[in-house]
């Protein structure tokens, strides 16, 4: 029985290096695993790494950048596999109206920005 058994994870910029790592590590402990990223070949890639080890995951395009993707990813998430109960951010944009719809405060993670 894996650490996360039964949970749901979503992985932004989960489709290479940390994120991709994340996404495979908690679909491996037992987690359904929502890879979302800008390059959609890669996520594709990712998402079938992660069902030939087993795990369970979907790759949904997503900017973290651009406005309304995240209520689209979240409310794919759901659709597929139910409400998320973990986020985690390998892929993050400095301060943005989207990141507050996510975490209810502004992401900020630049030595230039103070986090709200």
């Amino acid at each position: 029985m894996g650490r996360v058994d039964g949970s749901i994870a979503m992985v932004t910029g989960g489709a290479k290096g940390i994120g991709k790592a994340t996404a495979e590590m908690l679909a491996a402990d037992g987690a359904q695993v929502a890879v979302t990223n800008v390059d959609a070949q890669a996520g594709t890639e990712t998402v079938n790494s992660i069902a030939n080890a087993g795990g369970e995951a979907a790759f949904f395009e997503h900017d973290i950048a651009a406005g309304g993707n995240w209520e689209r990813v979240v409310a794919a998430t759901q659709d597929t596999f139910g409400a998320p109960d973990d986020v985690t951010y390998a892929a993050v944009h400095p301060t943005s109206e989207e990141s507050k719809f996510v975490t209810g405060t502004e992401l900020v993670l630049d030595g230039d920005f103070m986090a709200q």
